[in-house]
């Protein structure tokens, strides 16, 4: 069976033939001059790194799953409203679309626009818009 060949450096560990005082432990160790940690460590210290960025990379994912289910969402929502006849029956069709609230735009084209913050987006200008 062969050993599985490590690459150095590994966190603040590199090994070497110098003493030295690890900085998290406070424990002395043997490695290389400008070593700062002793290998467990560093190896410790780049596990719990790895952890954190595989946990923010999930937040990241699922926020970017839920945006794209509300981009999915109010585009559906946007374009029953707009095949409808009346500004009620688009507040109507729209009322259940997030949080937001919508608005009729006032441009040419009148069509429905979401409001994000009291600001009123319009779908075919996208310049805000007065309520």
């Amino acid at each position: 069976m062969s050993e599985i060949k490590v690459k150095y450096p590994i966190g603040g560990f590199a090994p070497g033939n110098y003493s030295n005082k690890c900085a998290t432990c406070g424990s002395e160790f043997v490695g290389d001059k400008y070593a700062r940690q002793c290998e467990p460590c560093a190896i410790n210290t780049v596990n719990e790194s790895n952890n954190k960025a595989r946990k923010e990379l999930h937040q990241l994912k699922t926020a970017l799953q839920n945006i794209e289910l509300n981009y999915e969402t109010i585009n559906k929502a946007l374009k029953q409203a707009n095949e409808s006849n009346t500004s009620q029956e688009q507040n109507a069709l729209l009322a259940d679309v997030s949080n937001n609230e919508v608005a009729v735009c006032r441009c040419k084209t009148n069509n429905i626009s979401i409001v994000f913050n009291g600001v009123a987006y319009c779908e075919d200008c996208e310049l805000p818009k007065a309520n």
